[in-house]
C-alpha cells in the first residue's frame, strides 16, 4: 500500500515537472517569436507612413521626373515661335599644280602650290506665320504636362492606398495576435485549475490532459498568428522603400467611418477622379493635334538672314588672296498645293481619334461609377457586419467569462469552457476581419472617387 501511494506520488510528480516543462518550453518559444522585432521599437504613425513612402517609394521619383521633363517640354522654341541661328565654318587646305599659256607664247607653271580656303556664315532663320500652328503646338504640350501631372497624381493615389491598406493589414494582424495572447492566458488559467483538481482528486486526468492539449494548440494558433503580423510588417517597409528589418508599432485599432456619401462620392469624382481627368487631357490633345494638321495647308512664311565671310589664298593663279564680306536676307513662302490627298487622310484620321477619346471618356466614366456603386454596397454591407460581430462579441466575452467563472467552480465542464473560448475567439476574430473589410472599402471608394488626393491638396 505504501509502495502504491509512493508510486502514484512520483507519477503525479513526474506529470507536474512534464507539465511545468511543455510550459516553459511555449512560453519561451512564444517570447522568442513576439520579442524579435522588439528592439528600438517605433511608433509609426499612418500619416508618417505616408509621408515616409511618397518621399522614398521609386515608382513616384521617377513619375515625378518624367512630369519634370513634360513640364521642361513647354518652351516657345519647343512650340516653334522663336527663330533658329546657325554658325557653319570652313577651312580648307589644298596643293594646286597650274599651267597657264599666254597669247603671246610664255608660260606660267606651278607645282604643288599651297591654298587655303576659310569660310563663315551664321544663317538666321523665323517662321513668323505657320497657319497658327506654333499657338495650337503650345497650347498641345501644356496639355501634355497636364496628363503628365494626372498621371503622377494617379501613380502617388495608388501608393497611398496601398500604404493605408498596408498599415490596416499591420494593425489586423496585431489585433488577432492580442486576441490569441488573451485566449492563450485563459488556458493557462485553465491548465493550473484542471492541475490543482486533479491534484486534489476533485478533477480527472482527462480533464488535465485536455487542458494541456488545448493549451498547446493555442499557443500554435498564436506563433502563427506571430509569423503573419511580421510578414505584415516587411510588406509595409517594402511600400516604404526602407530596411525590411525596421521594427515599430502601429496605432492599436482600426478607426471605422460611418459617414460616407454615395452622391457626395460621386459628384468629387466627375471633378477629382485623376485617372478620368487624364483620359480628358488625351481629348484635349488629340483636338489639338487635328488643328495642328488643319494648320499644314496654309501658307508657312519665314524670314532669314544670314552673313558670308569668304577668305581664300593661293600661291598659283592671277588672285593671291580674295576676302570677301556679304550680308544677306530675305523672306521665303511655300504652300502645298498637291499631295496626293494625303493631307486630307491625315486629318481625317485625325478626327477619327479625336472622336475615340470621346469614347473612352464616356468608357471610364461608366466603369467608374459602376465601381462606386459595388464599392459602395459593399461598404454599407461591411458596416452592418460591423455591428452585427461587435454585438457578437459583447455576447461571446460575457458568455466566457461567465462559463470560466463556473469552471472555476467546478459548474461548467472542460468542454463548455473551450466552446465559450472558441465562440471568443471567433467572434473577435470576425469583428477585427469586418472593421478591416469597412476601412478597405472606405478607402478605395476615397481612391475612386479622387477625394484621397482631394484630401492631400500638398500632392
Amino acid at each position: 500500500m505504501i509502495l502504491q501511494n509512493a508510486t502514484t506520488e512520483v507519477a503525479c510528480c513526474d506529470d507536474n515537472n512534464m507539465q511545468m516543462n511543455n510550459k516553459l518550453y511555449v512560453l519561451v518559444l512564444v517570447m522568442a517569436i513576439s520579442t524579435l522585432p522588439l528592439f528600438a521599437q517605433e511608433k509609426l504613425t499612418l500619416e508618417e507612413a505616408i509621408t515616409i513612402g511618397l518621399e522614398n517609394n521609386l515608382s513616384i521619383k521617377i513619375a515625378r521626373n518624367n512630369q519634370e521633363i513634360l513640364a521642361n517640354d513647354v518652351t516657345l522654341g519647343n512650340a516653334g515661335f522663336l527663330p533658329t541661328l546657325d554658325l557653319v565654318g570652313t577651312q580648307n587646305f589644298g596643293l594646286e599644280n597650274s599651267e597657264f599659256v599666254f597669247q603671246s607664247g610664255d608660260q606660267q607653271v606651278t607645282r604643288n602650290a599651297d591654298s587655303r580656303n576659310l569660310t563663315i556664315e551664321p544663317f538666321l532663320n523665323w517662321t513668323v506665320f505657320d497657319g497658327l500652328r506654333m499657338f495650337v503646338t503650345k497650347d498641345k504640350l501644356e496639355e501634355i504636362r497636364r496628363q503628365g501631372r494626372d498621371s503622377t497624381r494617379s501613380q502617388i493615389e495608388n501608393i497611398i492606398t496601398d500604404i493605408y491598406t498596408s498599415y490596416y493589414q499591420v494593425i489586423l494582424e496585431d489585433e488577432k495576435r492580442r486576441v490569441l495572447e488573451s485566449t492563450l492566458e485563459i488556458s493557462e488559467q485553465r491548465v493550473d485549475i484542471s492541475q490543482a483538481q486533479y491534484e486534489i482528486g476533485s478533477g480527472t486526468k482527462q480533464e488535465y490532459l485536455a487542458a494541456q492539449v488545448d493549451y498547446n494548440a493555442d499557443a500554435s494558433a498564436l506563433i502563427q498568428q506571430e509569423e503573419l503580423s511580421y510578414n505584415a510588417k516587411i510588406d509595409l517597409n517594402r511600400l516604404l522603400n526602407r530596411d525590411l528589418e525596421t521594427t515599430f508599432e502601429v496605432e492599436s485599432d482600426i478607426p471605422v467611418n460611418e459617414n460616407l456619401d454615395i452622391e457626395e462620392l460621386r459628384e468629387i469624382l466627375f471633378q477629382s477622379n485623376a485617372h478620368l481627368e487624364a483620359v480628358r487631357r488625351g481629348r484635349n490633345i488629340a483636338a489639338l493635334e487635328t488643328k495642328e494638321l488643319q494648320a499644314e495647308r496654309w501658307p508657312q512664311i519665314s524670314i532669314y538672314s544670314g552673313y558670308n565671310i569668304l577668305r581664300t589664298y593661293s600661291e598659283a593663279g592671277f588672285v593671291l588672296q580674295n576676302v570677301t564680306n556679304r550680308f544677306n536676307y530675305g523672306i521665303t513662302a511655300s504652300v502645298n498645293i498637291f499631295d496626293g490627298f494625303n493631307q486630307s487622310r491625315v486629318v481625317q484620321n485625325a478626327r477619327i481619334r479625336e472622336k475615340s477619346s470621346e469614347w473612352a471618356i464616356d468608357e471610364i466614366t461608366i466603369r467608374l461609377n459602376a465601381d462606386l456603386n459595388k464599392r459602395f454596397i459593399n461598404y454599407k454591407n461591411s458596416l452592418r457586419l460591423y455591428d452585427l460581430e461587435t454585438n457578437n462579441l459583447r455576447l461571446a466575452r460575457e458568455n466566457e467569462n461567465i462559463s470560466l467563472e463556473r469552471y472555476k467552480l467546478g459548474r461548467a465542464t472542460f468542454l463548455e469552457l473551450r466552446e465559450a473560448q472558441r465562440s471568443a475567439v471567433e467572434a473577435e476574430s470576425r469583428q477585427i476581419d469586418a472593421a478591416y473589410s469597412v476601412v478597405s472599402a472606405e478607402i478605395e471608394l476615397k481612391r475612386i472617387s479622387g477625394r484621397l488626393l482631394q484630401e492631400r491638396p500638398e500632392l
